[in-house]
Protein backbone atom coordinates (compact mmCIF):
# COMPACT_ATOMS: atom_id res chain seq x y z
CA UNK A 1 0.00 0.00 0.00
CA UNK A 2 1.24 3.61 -0.21
CA UNK A 3 0.69 4.38 3.58
CA UNK A 4 0.18 7.95 3.06
CA UNK A 5 0.36 7.91 6.53
CA UNK A 6 0.07 4.21 7.85
CA UNK A 7 -3.26 5.41 10.33
CA UNK A 8 -5.16 3.82 13.02
CA UNK A 9 -7.38 1.64 9.95
CA UNK A 10 -3.85 0.42 8.62
CA UNK A 11 -3.23 -1.17 11.70
CA UNK A 12 -6.67 -2.76 12.34
CA UNK A 13 -6.61 -4.64 9.15
CA UNK A 14 -2.30 -5.67 10.37
CA UNK A 15 -3.66 -6.70 13.43
CA UNK A 16 -6.09 -9.01 11.54
CA UNK A 17 -3.88 -10.75 9.22
CA UNK A 18 -1.31 -11.08 12.16
CA UNK A 19 -4.02 -13.09 14.24
CA UNK A 20 -4.90 -14.54 11.07
CA UNK A 21 -2.09 -15.96 9.95
CA UNK A 22 0.98 -15.16 12.27
CA UNK A 23 3.11 -11.95 12.90
CA UNK A 24 6.11 -13.62 11.62
CA UNK A 25 4.23 -14.55 8.25
CA UNK A 26 2.84 -11.30 7.57
CA UNK A 27 5.14 -8.44 5.34
CA UNK A 28 3.59 -5.10 4.37
CA UNK A 29 5.29 -3.90 1.03
CA UNK A 30 5.17 -0.11 -0.55
CA UNK A 31 6.94 1.67 -2.87
CA UNK A 32 8.85 4.86 -2.87
CA UNK A 33 6.76 6.37 -4.76
CA UNK A 34 6.02 10.25 -3.69
CA UNK A 35 4.30 13.42 -5.08
CA UNK A 36 3.80 16.29 -2.95
CA UNK A 37 -0.39 16.00 -2.34
CA UNK A 38 -1.00 12.30 -2.20
CA UNK A 39 2.30 10.60 -1.44
CA UNK A 40 4.77 13.22 0.19
CA UNK A 41 6.26 10.37 2.65
CA UNK A 42 9.42 8.66 1.41
CA UNK A 43 10.26 4.98 2.26
CA UNK A 44 12.29 5.58 5.22
CA UNK A 45 9.79 7.67 6.49
CA UNK A 46 6.54 5.12 6.22
CA UNK A 47 9.18 2.59 7.73
CA UNK A 48 9.94 4.59 10.95
CA UNK A 49 5.65 5.04 10.90
CA UNK A 50 5.06 1.23 10.40
CA UNK A 51 7.52 -0.07 13.42
CA UNK A 52 6.66 3.15 15.65
CA UNK A 53 2.65 0.64 15.13
CA UNK A 54 4.79 -2.28 15.84
CA UNK A 55 4.66 -3.78 12.26
CA UNK A 56 7.60 -6.18 12.27
CA UNK A 57 8.47 -6.48 8.94
CA UNK A 58 8.13 -3.35 6.63
CA UNK A 59 9.57 -3.71 3.20
CA UNK A 60 10.45 -1.48 0.13
CA UNK A 61 8.88 -2.77 -3.04
CA UNK A 62 9.18 -1.13 -6.47
CA UNK A 63 5.95 -3.35 -7.42
CA UNK A 64 4.29 -4.07 -3.89
CA UNK A 65 2.05 -6.77 -5.71
CA UNK A 66 4.93 -8.18 -6.88
CA UNK A 67 7.07 -8.27 -4.06
CA UNK A 68 10.38 -9.60 -5.20
CA UNK A 69 12.91 -8.57 -2.33
CA UNK A 70 10.20 -10.27 0.01
CA UNK A 71 10.38 -12.95 -1.74
CA UNK A 72 13.62 -13.87 -2.22
CA UNK A 73 14.19 -14.24 1.79
CA UNK A 74 12.01 -17.23 1.08
CA UNK A 75 12.52 -20.87 -0.54
CA UNK A 76 10.11 -20.68 -3.84
CA UNK A 77 9.20 -24.38 -3.63
CA UNK A 78 7.89 -24.16 -0.10
CA UNK A 79 6.28 -20.86 0.70
CA UNK A 80 3.20 -19.74 -1.00
CA UNK A 81 2.36 -15.95 -1.47
CA UNK A 82 -0.85 -14.27 -0.84
CA UNK A 83 -1.21 -10.58 -1.02
CA UNK A 84 -4.20 -8.78 0.80
CA UNK A 85 -5.83 -5.88 -0.26
CA UNK A 86 -8.95 -3.64 0.05
CA UNK A 87 -12.19 -4.65 -1.99
CA UNK A 88 -11.45 -1.41 -4.20
CA UNK A 89 -8.07 -2.79 -5.52
CA UNK A 90 -9.55 -6.34 -5.84
CA UNK A 91 -9.56 -5.48 -9.76
CA UNK A 92 -5.76 -5.15 -9.96
CA UNK A 93 -4.52 -8.46 -8.16
CA UNK A 94 -7.60 -10.47 -10.39
CA UNK A 95 -5.90 -9.64 -13.50
CA UNK A 96 -3.20 -11.45 -12.66
CA UNK A 97 -2.82 -14.40 -15.14
CA UNK A 98 -1.09 -16.84 -11.81
CA UNK A 99 -3.12 -14.98 -9.41
CA UNK A 100 -6.70 -16.79 -7.67
CA UNK A 101 -8.57 -15.37 -4.97
CA UNK A 102 -7.46 -17.06 -1.35
CA UNK A 103 -9.84 -19.97 -0.42
CA UNK A 104 -8.06 -21.59 2.95
CA UNK A 105 -4.60 -22.38 3.75
CA UNK A 106 -4.85 -25.95 2.51
CA UNK A 107 -5.37 -24.18 -1.13
CA UNK A 108 -2.14 -22.68 -1.27
CA UNK A 109 0.62 -23.37 -4.04
CA UNK A 110 3.99 -22.06 -3.89
CA UNK A 111 5.23 -19.29 -5.48
CA UNK A 112 7.79 -20.83 -7.66
CA UNK A 113 9.13 -17.78 -9.41
CA UNK A 114 9.91 -14.25 -7.68
CA UNK A 115 9.69 -12.62 -11.61
CA UNK A 116 6.13 -13.75 -12.16
CA UNK A 117 4.91 -15.58 -8.96
CA UNK A 118 1.61 -18.13 -7.86
CA UNK A 119 -0.31 -15.82 -5.71
CA UNK A 120 -3.51 -16.25 -3.62
CA UNK A 121 -5.13 -12.55 -3.25
CA UNK A 122 -7.11 -12.39 0.27
CA UNK A 123 -9.59 -9.18 0.22
CA UNK A 124 -8.99 -8.05 4.08
CA UNK A 125 -12.50 -7.13 5.78
CA UNK A 126 -12.94 -3.09 6.17
CA UNK A 127 -12.21 -1.88 9.38
CA UNK A 128 -13.88 1.11 10.03
CA UNK A 129 -12.38 4.03 12.21
CA UNK A 130 -14.50 6.72 13.02
CA UNK A 131 -13.13 10.46 13.85
CA UNK A 132 -14.77 14.05 14.32
CA UNK A 133 -13.84 14.91 10.58
CA UNK A 134 -15.53 11.47 9.77
CA UNK A 135 -14.49 7.82 8.41
CA UNK A 136 -10.45 7.72 8.88
CA UNK A 137 -8.59 7.30 5.49
CA UNK A 138 -5.43 8.84 4.20
CA UNK A 139 -6.76 11.40 2.39
CA UNK A 140 -8.27 12.39 5.80
CA UNK A 141 -5.46 12.13 7.56
CA UNK A 142 -3.19 14.31 5.30
CA UNK A 143 -5.92 17.13 5.22
CA UNK A 144 -6.21 17.25 9.20
CA UNK A 145 -2.48 17.92 9.45
CA UNK A 146 -1.77 19.50 6.48
CA UNK A 147 -3.05 22.88 9.04
CA UNK A 148 -0.52 23.49 12.07
CA UNK A 149 -1.25 22.68 15.51
CA UNK A 150 0.75 24.55 18.04
CA UNK A 151 -0.45 23.21 21.08
CA UNK A 152 1.26 20.03 22.33
CA UNK A 153 -2.46 18.59 23.88
CA UNK A 154 -4.26 18.91 21.13
CA UNK A 155 -1.51 17.74 19.23
CA UNK A 156 -1.68 14.89 21.01
CA UNK A 157 -5.35 14.28 20.93
CA UNK A 158 -5.26 14.37 17.16
CA UNK A 159 -2.70 11.88 16.71
CA UNK A 160 -3.96 9.08 19.12
CA UNK A 161 -7.12 9.84 16.86
CA UNK A 162 -5.10 9.56 13.36
CA UNK A 163 -2.35 7.58 15.02
CA UNK A 164 -3.07 5.63 18.06
CA UNK A 165 -0.02 7.29 19.50
CA UNK A 166 1.49 10.52 19.90
CA UNK A 167 5.83 10.96 19.22
CA UNK A 168 6.68 14.73 19.16
CA UNK A 169 9.17 14.30 16.01
CA UNK A 170 6.90 11.63 13.89
CA UNK A 171 4.17 14.02 14.19
CA UNK A 172 6.33 17.13 13.47
CA UNK A 173 7.72 15.08 10.33
CA UNK A 174 3.65 15.05 9.23
CA UNK A 175 3.26 18.16 9.93
CA UNK A 176 5.78 19.76 7.89
CA UNK A 177 5.21 16.90 4.81
CA UNK A 178 1.35 17.48 4.39
CA UNK A 179 1.69 21.91 5.32
CA UNK A 180 1.85 22.03 1.33
CA UNK A 181 -2.02 20.20 1.43
CA UNK A 182 -5.22 22.76 1.17
CA UNK A 183 -6.07 23.84 4.54
CA UNK A 184 -9.40 22.02 5.78
CA UNK A 185 -12.15 23.42 8.15
CA UNK A 186 -10.54 24.12 11.11
CA UNK A 187 -12.87 24.62 13.71
CA UNK A 188 -11.86 20.82 15.53
CA UNK A 189 -8.56 21.97 15.32
CA UNK A 190 -8.90 25.82 17.18
CA UNK A 191 -11.56 24.45 19.86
Amino acid sequence: GRFQPMSKHHVATYKHLVDKFGKDKVWVASSNKQDKIKSPLNIKEKDLIAKKHGVKNFEFEVMPYVPKRILSKFNPKTTALIIVTGKKDESRLSSFKRASKFSGLDNLVPFEDEKNPYMSYYIAPHKSVKTPWGELNGTLVRNVLSTPIEDEKKAKEISKMLLGWYDKKIFQLLQDKFSSIAEIDEDFIKE
